[in-house]
This record gives C-alpha cells, structure tokens and sequence, in this order.
C-alpha cells in the first residue's frame, strides 16, 4: 500500500522527514483527517483471497480514536479555501499534543 494525492489534500504529515513517508491527506476543522492508500495488485489479489484488512494503529498508549475505513471517498469534504487557512494551525496542535506526551 501507498499513500496517493487527491485533489482536496491540504496537509501533509512527514513532509521532508526522509524517515517517513509523506502521507498526503485532508483535514477538516474538526481534526478529521482523511487519506488515500492504493494497494499494489498483489495486495488485491490477497484481499480477495482472505477479504481481510489489517490495521495497526500507534496509540502511544493513549484513547484509541475511532477509525473509519471506507473503499469510497468521503462526500461532503469543506471548502478547501476556507479550510486551507486551518490545516497548518490543526497539524500544529497535533505534533505539540505529541510532544507533550513524550515529555511524560
């Protein structure tokens, strides 16, 4: 699986982090944070075969949030200009909201 732009991304987590793959998504106001992977055809073939998707999320040992996994993309997405101005203030409240966590 791979990590692919869509037209509405407005932040990308890992960007110029060499460690990381840049992960390209949408996030809303509210935090929500979409993105798209693309499964290579051995991937497909293999989900056919089980119809099973794992996912391991890092918890970091706090709440799990809730996940929504979906084969559409969402309707409904905000305006991307209006929303433009609140994706790089959202991303920072989420790196600090990490960094105070390693910090305990």
């Amino acid at each position: 699986m791979k990590p692919v732009e869509f037209k509405e991304v407005n932040l990308v987590f890992g960007a110029g982090q060499e460690e990381y793959l840049p992960l390209p998504g949408y996030i809303e106001q509210d935090g929500t944070f979409t993105m798209c992977l693309e499964l290579t055809e051995d991937e497909i073939i293999e989900m056919v075969k089980t119809r099973k998707l794992w996912l391991s999320v890092l918890t970091f040992n706090t709440p799990l949030q809730p996940l929504r996994m979906s084969t559409q993309k969402p309707e409904g997405f905000e305006d991307l200009e209006e929303n433009k101005k609140h994706a790089a203030e959202i991303a920072t409240q989420i790196v600090n909201e990490i960094l105070d966590n390693y910090k305990t």
